[in-house]
């Protein structure tokens, strides 16, 4: 790749091209509004990805009632060979370091 990739889109091929877009260019905008990417889980309670239509909407809910939580990148829960840990990122250097749960 030597462009970046529009929202959605689906691509394939050297060199890559668009084969088509996952959603139509409304439902793209409304993703894009709600930035579901910036909280964490709890925006997704209750949500039915069966249908984008009806999740888009839902998600919005959460995040209006004050029911999804912003994320918080500075802890990340990993599983690794079937060994769970939380990533915290390091103060000091900004290096992720894993701590495993026990």
């Amino acid at each position: 790749m030597i462009d970046d990739v529009p929202p959605y889109a689906v691509v394939a091929g050297t060199p890559a091209r668009i084969l088509r877009f996952r959603f139509d260019a409304d439902m793209i905008a409304a993703l894009q509004e709600i930035q579901w990417w910036n909280y964490g889980l709890s925006a997704l309670d209750g949500v039915d990805f069966t249908d984008v239509r009806t999740a888009v909407p839902a998600i919005e809910r959460n995040i209006a009632i004050g029911h999804a939580q912003p994320l918080d990148p500075k802890m990340i829960c990993f599983v690794r060979d079937e060994q769970p840990a939380i990533g915290k990122a390091n103060p000091q250097t900004g290096d992720l370091e894993l701590v495993p749960l026990a």
